[in-house]
């Protein structure tokens, strides 16, 4: 199963969601490094006078990562799991020396 089904994010699972952690731990080198992954669904029908205009149906995810290299520390967050690795790699250039 993709993460992209007709063009709606799918639910991720416990599984997929542990796979995504162990990733971004595996993608870092920092002294210490955080994930989380977050999600939610929503449904929201937007009306034009008693029309219905725009119905739509959500599930958003969001993968929030920490870093923390020589006591000091960065955050990022993604929806996009093919970025992942950028979001992690992105932590190098923010603690590299000015």
């Amino acid at each position: 199963m993709t993460e992209l089904q007709a063009g709606f994010a799918v639910p991720l699972g416990a599984a997929r969601a542990a796979e995504i952690c162990e990733l971004v731990l595996r993608c870092s080198d920092a002294d210490q490094t955080e994930v989380s992954v977050s999600g939610r669904r929503g449904e929201y029908t937007r009306f034009a006078g008693t029309r219905i205009h725009h119905a739509q149906d959500l599930t958003e995810w969001t993968v929030w990562v920490r870093c923390v290299v020589a006591g000091r520390s960065g955050r990022a967050a993604t929806s996009d799991l093919d970025g992942l690795e950028a979001a992690v790699a992105g932590f190098k250039s923010i603690f590299q020396p000015a």
